[in-house]
């Protein structure tokens, strides 16, 4: 059986802050019937594959949670730690900054070319917030602007340059394998659209 985690369970607006909802899929997963024992959990947002691997040990007493442990996870779910992570496998990445003050933008202002973005580094935060993935930024006072915006909500983001290319040259890998390490399930995905166009979520 495989349980899916949980896309739709929460509406919007519902139970707004991250702990409520953390506490409500606790309340939620706990509550199932003994039927579900052993059962396969699906994360279906970066939120919820934070709260399964954060949860895991719990969790593995009773179903199978589709993570890693949280030590792996935490490695990876983060965008600024995730380059740093390619990069010393030798995976291309776009060339990226991670301003933690208004005098890391000033001191690196000649550094920025535009139109660049300006994206979180926990994307599921950014979008409960803001609704999409990303700020286009255009030039350096709109990158400040937004920074500042950003900064004042308690959100980590990214200056990254924008690699050039239409919609449809975006591929992606997708793989599902055991604990044992074995590749039960591996498909690659080409978008050939997605909305809003440029950053937005693939539709077809």
């Amino acid at each position: 059986m495989i349980i899916p985690v949980f896309q739709g369970l929460f509406k919007a607006g519902h139970n707004p802050k991250p702990h409520g909802r953390q506490r409500k899929a606790s309340s939620y997963i706990n509550g199932i019937g003994e039927d579900w024992d052993g059962a396969l959990l699906i994360p279906t947002t970066d939120e919820y594959v934070i709260f399964l691997s954060q949860n895991s040990t719990e969790l593995k007493k009773r179903y199978i949670p589709a993570v890693e442990d949280w030590e792996v996870t935490e490695k990876i779910i983060n965008k600024d730690n995730l380059y740093i992570q390619a990069q010393k496998i030798g995976v291309p990445t776009p060339r990226v900054y991670a301003p933690d003050s208004i005098e890391f933008l000033h001191e690196r202002r000649n550094d920025f070319s535009y139109p660049c973005i300006l994206k979180p580094d926990e994307s599921h935060l950014f979008d409960r917030i803001y609704g999409k993935k990303n700020f286009m930024i255009h030039d350096f006072h709109e990158l400040l602007e937004k920074f500042t915006e950003t900064h004042q909500k308690k959100l980590r983001m990214t200056v990254s340059e924008i690699i050039p290319g239409d919609d449809s040259a975006i591929y992606s890998y997708r793989s599902y394998i055991d604990s044992q390490g074995n590749v039960l399930a591996e498909m690659c995905t080409q978008k050939l659209r997605q909305y809003p166009p440029i950053f937005g979520r693939g539709s077809v």
